[in-house]
């Protein structure tokens, strides 16, 4: 039953989209793929070797004064071992460990790292000093220009960040350390970088670094090996709060928010008492459409055995506003709450909600709820909490929490207005999905799901309107217990449909791993777009299209196929990189 339940899905979802597949009669195994294209041979590589107990014991026999050792590193042996030391480091000189040479060409990011090692003890807060690095002609690289990413950075919101670093006894720490190096550079630079750490004594490296050269592009970056791309980590691309195509800035106008596709208007206790949006059937945008999707203002409710408690509202008030969102907070209290709802609402039609309750007293909860009333017409359709999709039914909805089925989400609507719920708390970490989900499951929040008390119930009435509520259950606080009530909600539809956009892009996507056919093959069907999976031959290594050794070949299958007006579409997800 369930294979052919698979099997109908699939030739539904074939049928649906403007995509040709082709069958997997040139898919190579395991061992053709090392036969064609090699392998990385990892465990084999010269900074796996582990150094014998042996020629450890001797090392550990030298006893420095700093009480730890530190190893210098190019960029090209990249320290692997967090438990062990490879033999290379064994077979240096006492002298030649805290020594570095290296050289690099004009404006180039240069990288290369310290080793440190702790046999006898734990250490703590390391930290890293540069000087400036001089030339013969006393030209410098000044101790600016230097970083560690081991210690800091610019973390994804654009934020600077600072770490601690601690190296536990008997084991390896790697710092890399990297500089940009000026574009009118030339001659031999010298400095120094110190290795410190908490109670014990510093070790000084000695450096060189020779500059010559023709000026390189892009600091490097085209060339994987020179490890430049490691400044990325630091990259603040995409952290612009702006619009972006086709949003346009967020407009607000007292307690009402306006964007691309509608408006909501906020209560006083910071939640929507009002949302509607503006696209017709065909999901266009329409000033003359009006779809309400709220039938009333939804309501945080906290009820204990004496019924629901009444809070004094505080006033709302806007606490950040630019073109692409607006910040508020609103505080309600009485003797026994204080509530905290804070809300972001973004220029896409993302709204962030982190509402806090704080118990004053010891207090027996019955239910702590959110109450989301929907108006009929946007409550024609439903998708999450089991349900698969298609209309909403007419019966009452009863769901409870299981972290093993995955279900946090709900999204309920019409074709041109609806809402899709997150629930979560401040533990939330977005769990992996399909065959990945066992490694790594769904939280269950603390708030919304409390101990598996909680869940979600969405009942019809008389009138229409339909009430989704997300309760929670009884729970005793104690003075100064926390819950986070977060969740998002996303308005829908997100944007236009680009209709042209849709009839007209046509994607070729083959099975194969082989890609000699895929250009005649995605002409000979009408396709003008060709899906490059990773695992292909000119795309051997999973999600990293820089990769130095298939770049040439890639590069020559996007030359040919854009010589025939066809576009190339590669695959570079996180998924499997995070696992």
């Amino acid at each position: 039953m369930l294979r052919k339940q698979i099997k109908y899905l699939m030739v539904c979802s074939f049928l649906a989209l403007p995509c040709v597949m082709q069958a997997q009669d040139d898919v190579t195994n395991a061992f053709d793929d090392l036969k064609r294209q090699g392998t990385v041979n990892e465990q084999d590589s010269e900074m796996r070797r582990v150094a014998s107990s042996d020629a450890v014991k001797r090392l550990i026999q030298e006893n420095p004064e700093a009480g730890y050792f530190c190893f210098t590193e190019d960029r090209e042996h990249d320290i692997r071992m967090t438990d062990a030391i490879p033999v290379r480091w064994v077979e240096r000189s006492a002298d030649s460990r805290t020594k570095f040479r290296g050289d690099c060409l004009p404006g180039e990011f240069y990288t290369w790292q310290v080793g440190i090692f702790a046999p006898y003890e734990t250490l703590s807060d390391v930290s890293v000093i540069f000087s400036d690095w001089k030339n013969e002609k006393g030209n410098k690289i000044p101790a600016s220009a230097f970083r560690c990413f081991n210690l800091g950075g610019t973390d994804t919101n654009g934020q600077s960040f600072k770490k601690t670093v601690n190296v536990s006894k008997g084991n390896v720490q790697a710092l890399w350390i990297g500089s940009n190096v000026p574009v009118t550079a030339s001659g031999v630079y010298k400095g120094k970088v110190t290795i410190k750490a908490a109670d014990a004594k510093p070790v000084e490296i000695a450096c060189e670094l020779t500059v010559q050269g023709s000026p390189i592009a892009n600091h490097g970056d085209n060339e994987g090996w020179r490890k430049t791309r490691l400044r990325w980590l630091d990259s603040s691309i995409g952290n612009a709060d702006e619009p972006t195509a086709p949003y346009v800035p967020v407009q607000l106008q007292k307690q009402k928010i306006s964007w691309l596709g509608g408006t909501m208007e906020l209560s006083k206790e910071g939640l929507p008492q009002s949302l509607s949006t503006r696209y017709d059937q065909s999901n266009q945008l329409n000033d003359q459409s009006n779809n309400p999707v709220l039938a009333g203002e939804m309501r945080f409710v906290i009820e204990t055995e004496n019924g629901e408690e009444v809070l004094k509202p505080g006033s709302l008030r806007i606490t950040g506003r630019n073109n692409a969102s607006v910040n508020w907070i609103a505080t309600r209290k009485n003797r026994n709450f204080e509530v905290q709802c804070s809300g972001k609402f973004g220029f896409d039609g993302l709204v962030d909600y982190q509402i806090q309750v704080k118990s004053l007293g010891d207090v027996k909860v019955k239910d702590i709820r959110l109450e989301i009333p929907y108006t009929s017409y946007a409550a024609k359709y439903m998708m999450g909490l089991g349900h698969k999709g298609g209309f909403r039914p007419d019966s009452v909805i009863n769901w409870q929490w299981n972290v093993d089925k995955h279900q946090d989400k709900i999204w309920m609507g019409n074709i041109n207005a609806g809402l899709n719920f997150c629930f979560k708390d401040e533990n939330y970490v977005r769990p992996l999905v399909n065959i990945y989900y066992g490694l790594g499951k769904l939280n269950l929040p603390a708030s919304w799901g409390n101990a598996n008390k909680g869940g979600i119930d969405i009942l019809p009435d008389k009138d229409g309107t339909v009430l989704m509520t997300a309760y929670s259950g009884e729970r005793t606080m104690q003075k100064g217990d926390v819950l986070h009530y977060n969740f998002n909600m996303l308005v829908t539809p997100v944007k236009p449909l680009n209709l042209k956009e849709l009839a007209e892009k046509r994607f070729y996507h083959s099975n194969s791993d082989v890609s000699a056919g895929y250009i005649p093959a995605a002409l000979e069907a009408g396709a003008n777009m060709i899906n490059i999976h990773h695992k292909k031959d000119v795309y051997p290594f999973i999600n990293y299209p820089y990769y130095d050794e298939a770049v040439p070949d890639l590069k020559r299958f996007i030359s040919d196929a854009h010589s025939k007006d066809l576009d190339v579409r590669l695959y570079y997800t996180t998924r499997e990189l995070t696992v």
